[in-house]
């Protein structure tokens, strides 16, 4: 019956999002199945003879679905073609089709995987596509990226018609190549920390100018960065490429290239800042020359409260080295008890569950005095959804919704308020003939086939959240405006949430105005286009943590070893381009999963926690520090899901007559009842050993494996050494294992007493002459005692041997680093200060 649907000849579907003369030609040898036999090419399966017919007609290929399996799944009924592509550098690829179906409504699925290895990955991860069909013909693309780090892909294209209803014609399958620029004219470039040594004429940079001033100097607040904006627009007024910053004085430089940067890079380490377009976010290299490593360890404070950060900074993150401390979005949101209220902006001032403005600023200039950086989640995508009141008064001309800190908001609507203009519907992406709706992104398919143009999701409202409509100028000043008071604060580094849907020059057009020393973007999956990596900044990268989780809990014990091929997340993202955590916000389960790595895993869950920090592989890693939940949409204790219009007060993590309220350290699989099923504070970055373990990483990270040790992998005993200082043995937790003995093994490291750094709670007060479990190495590299406790890790190396030096102890606080008031008073600030929203932006 839709047999005479399809085109008499293969015809251009001209739904490639690649135009012009970097779309390629067609890479399928007969994409209109018009070849005599096109069963040669496509192979047909049906989970049972009578669920299909199969007709392979002169134009398309025609199905007709009678019926469907038990679950209804997709791939029940399917058409597949072998596939083989050779790989060209970075480009991207589309595979289009065009398909029509009887029954109106009907859904089929398309993909292009790696047919079972492993569980039918697509490339990339990305989602496959859904398809709503009609009766007249349809088109959709599924976009996908290859790892340039290969020259052959061999996979297959799939489409799954198992939930169709009737006759479906597959009229066109196209599949092409589209040629990618990292060149965007009117991207800002991005200027960033480079934590090299300050530049010194003669070596390849040429000093442009040198500038000082007050304009340099330290801001209202006591922070250098007002000085590092300033010097950053008069680089971007010259024909540099580098600035060097240090209070009162700022230079701009020529580099002109990586190689002159880093040969310039010969002064006095940690007199000066040096900034440049050369620099990638985070490297990995530092000092003179580049010569030094660097292992950026991170922490998110899931939903802590400002003080309490505060706290944590001086009592726990400086002490143990941790570089920076992640933390929730701070504007002003909705109520609720929920999260994710915290991703609902009604404006722009820093009033949010988690304190005050005043309390915010004090603690970012604790974290910063006792050596940790700050980086705020920030939301620049979109905004709250109007209250239901909007909706019972009938007009758009008014703001009867509260926001949490008591601005009023409407739909699409939010207040002029100390320095931020007003903002009205004209300020946000909407349809053309009602500027209080616009096209929606579908949640089954993650796409926007209502667009303008279709499937651009950077125009279209996600979970129906009004999208900014960043191409206009005063709207990425606002957002921008935002940026540098975080920036004027303190605050200098940014996680951007839902970037994917910002398209990247208008991004960096916003983000871009600050020297930020780290950017990174919310990520889900697929290789990102290389302008996005280059304007804007690095990735979350879940995909590492689901391969670590893999090889350390659902795969055979015989494959621990496997984990040291573990040496990328998503195939095709540079590791250097990505942040690894093992778990976030959006991937947690109601009970205890093995396959979803959260606290209620217990000590399964510590112990992937561990290997995140002690592997040799990545550079970015990110540890999690949350609470417990019993409803997935939970806030934090003392704010549940159900508190939907309330303004609830959440639990402090440190308790007011001292210590805290965390979950302490698991010692079994899953975690006791007690506290898996309580609204709590968790806590797991603070489990016993992770501080240990930062230090560890710091010390070993980049290393090669020189030495395995996988004779007992069966009782679930594993270890490695890498260099010849470092060394990592893990013992996994199973009914039938126990502590494992390390005595006689040759490990190869230097004779001596080493501390277990996976054991030490923390380094703050410790006198590093005694440890909570000590390996003893004799002469020729063989352990005399040492034990790995089941289910746990054992980290030592060279430099953590017992006595150890003073040195290496817990690192010092920078001065005036004592509490909230005190860091704010070291910075002459009193208690009340003018109202943060006027501070100079």
């Amino acid at each position: 019956r839709l047999a005479p649907t399809c085109p008499a000849e293969v015809e251009d579907l001209k739904v490639h999002s690649c135009k012009g003369p970097a779309l390629s030609s067609e890479l399928l040898v007969d994409p209109g199945f018009m070849a005599p036999d096109p069963r040669g090419e496509w192979k047909s399966y049906a989970f049972q003879p009578s669920a299909a017919q199969f007709y392979w007609n002169r134009q398309g290929a025609l199905v007709d679905v009678m019926e469907h399996n038990e679950n209804e799944d997709y791939w029940a009924i399917s058409l597949v073609k072998r596939l083989y592509v050779n790989v060209s550098g970075l480009d991207s690829y589309e595979l289009c089709m065009q398909a029509a179906a009887e029954v109106d409504g009907t859904r089929i699925r398309f993909a292009v995987d790696r047919d079972g290895k492993p569980d039918y990955g697509t490339p990339g991860g990305v989602e496959r596509i859904e398809m709503k069909l009609k009766p007249s013909l349809t088109t959709a693309c599924f976009r996908f990226g290859l790892s340039p780090t290969v020259d052959k892909y061999e996979g297959r294209i799939v489409i799954e018609l198992g939930r169709g209803e009737g006759q479906i014609a597959i009229c066109q399958v196209s599949l092409r190549s589209c040629r990618q620029e990292s060149f965007l004219p009117e991207a800002l470039p991005a200027v960033r920390r480079c934590h090299l040594a300050p530049l010194e004429r003669g070596a390849g940079c040429s000093l442009i100018q040198e500038y000082s001033g007050a304009q340099y100097d330290v801001n209202y607040w006591g922070f250098e960065t007002d000085g590092k904006r300033a010097c950053l627009d008069r680089l971007r007024g010259s024909a540099g490429d580098t600035f060097v910053y240090s209070p009162g004085k700022c230079q701009t430089w020529s580099c002109e290239s990586r190689d002159s940067l880093l040969a310039s890079a010969s002064g006095e380490p940690g007199t000066a800042d040096v900034f440049s377009e050369y620099c990638e976010y985070q490297e990995g290299v530092a000092g003179r020359h580049g010569q030094e490593l660097r292992s950026p360890v991170f922490v998110k404070l899931w939903e802590w409260n400002f003080n309490d950060v505060a706290k944590e900074c001086v009592e726990y993150l400086g002490p143990n080295g941790f570089d920076a401390v992640q933390i929730m979005p701070v504007t002003e949101h909705v109520f609720g008890g929920s999260w994710h209220v915290k991703y609902m902006p009604v404006s722009m001032m820093l009033n949010s569950r988690s304190g005050t403005a005043e309390e915010f600023r004090c603690m970012v200039a604790t974290c910063r005095a006792a050596g940790v950086e700050v980086m705020v989640d920030v939301v620049l995508n979109h905004v709250a959804e109007p209250c239901p009141e909007v909706g019972d008064i009938g007009t758009d001309a008014v703001t009867p919704c509260t926001g949490w800190g008591g601005s009023r908001f409407g739909n699409r609507r939010l207040p002029s308020q100390e320095g931020f203009a007003a903002i009205g519907p004209q300020h946000f992406h909407h349809l053309e003939s009602d500027r209080l709706r616009n096209c929606p992104v579908d949640t089954d398919t993650w796409m926007c086939p209502d667009s303008t143009p279709p499937n651009d999701c950077t125009m279209c409202d996600l979970f129906g959240l009004p999208d900014w409509n960043s191409e206009l100028p005063e709207v990425r000043d606002y957002l921008s405006s935002h940026l540098k008071e975080l920036h004027s604060l303190g605050v200098t580094m940014l996680r951007i949430d839902a970037a994917s849907y910002i398209h990247p020059t208008e991004l960096s057009n916003i983000v871009n105005q600050v020297p930020w020393d780290y950017v990174f973007q919310e990520w889900w999956a697929g290789i990102p286009h290389p302008s996005r990596t280059r304007y804007v900044g690095g990735y979350r990268d879940i995909f590492y943590g689901r391969s670590l989780n893999q090889k350390m809990v659902l795969a055979p014990v015989e494959q621990l070893p496997m984990l040291l091929n573990i040496t990328f997340g998503l195939e095709g993202l540079d590791p250097s381009q990505a942040l690894w955590p093992l778990t976030f916000h959006d991937q947690r389960s109601e009970y205890y999963t093995p396959g979803v790595p959260t606290y209620k895993g217990g000590l399964e869950f510590h112990q992937q926690h561990k290997f995140l920090l002690a592997t040799p592989f990545g550079l970015v890693v990110r540890l999690w520090g949350g609470f417990g939940w019993t409803d997935l949409d939970d806030g934090p204790p003392g704010c549940r899901a159900t508190n939907t219009d309330s303004k609830c007060q959440p639990a402090p993590v440190y308790a007011a007559q001292g210590g805290d309220n965390c979950i302490p350290t698991p010692t079994g699989t899953p975690l006791d009842a007690e506290y898996a099923d309580s609204h709590r504070w968790a806590c797991e970055h603070r489990w016993t050993g992770l501080a240990g373990l930062v230090d560890y990483r710091k010390s070993c990270r980049g290393l090669p494996v020189t030495a395995v040790f996988a004779d007992e992998v069966s009782k679930g005993n594993f270890a490695f050494r890498t260099g010849s200082t470092c060394f990592v043995a893990m013992q996994k937790n199973m009914s039938d294992s126990g502590d494992w003995s390390l005595k006689g093994l040759v490990i190869g490291l230097p004779k001596g007493r080493f501390c277990d750094l996976a054991s030490l709670p923390t380094k703050k007060g410790w006198n590093g002459k005694t440890c909570p479990n000590e390996v003893q190495v004799g002469p020729g590299g063989e352990v005399v005692r040492g034990t790995v406790p089941k289910g746990d890790l054992l980290a030592i190396h060279a430099g953590a041997t017992l006595p150890m030096a003073a040195a290496s102890l817990a690192r010092p606080p920078r001065p005036g680093a004592i509490d909230v008031q005190g860091a704010c008073e070291a910075r002459n600030l009193d208690i009340n200060p003018q109202p943060i929203s006027r501070a100079p932006r």
